[in-house]
């Protein structure tokens, strides 16, 4: 009973990211929209609150491109970009909520070295990110006789 109450917590995240992003954009839900998600980690191991997290983002995906709260659904376009976006931003969501489940009250130093390991994450995928997309972009330049 209680995984089905973490796994709704985590759903219940994914639909407040949905409210707080465009089109929509009631941004002040951004502000606790984690909330849910942090809650149902406490506790738990970090591969727990990883896939917790990455629930999460599946499902701020998933209603990002089928248009359920919206009132009109674009189909133009490719939808590929918005679930890498959420994949990514849910890789970076689970390490965070997965390092806060793991770190006992009162353990400092672990956080600290917990966090810059994360930030050093964060910067090396940016960076990793970074040089994908402009190989995919001078590619596909290239052979679509644009350059």
């Amino acid at each position: 009973m209680k995984f089905l109450a973490w796994i709704l917590a985590a759903a219940g995240t994914g639909l407040l990211l949905t409210l707080a992003m465009p089109p929509i954009g009631f941004w002040p839900v951004g502000w606790i929209a984690l909330v849910p998600l942090f809650v149902a980690s406490r506790g738990q191991r970090f591969v727990v609150a990883f896939l917790l997290a990455l629930v999460s983002c599946f499902v701020l995906g998933l209603l990002s491109v089928s248009g359920l709260l919206y009132a009109h659904r674009s189909s133009t376009g490719d939808p590929l970009w918005i679930y890498l976006g959420c994949a990514f931003f849910g890789a970076i969501v689970g390490l965070t909520s997965g390092l806060l489940a793991e770190v006992k009250t009162g353990d400092v130093r672990r956080l600290i070295a917990l966090a810059a390991f994360a930030v050093l994450l964060e910067a090396l995928s940016l960076k990793i990110l970074r040089c994908l997309v402009r190989t995919f972009s001078i590619w596909f330049c290239r052979n679509a006789n644009v350059v």
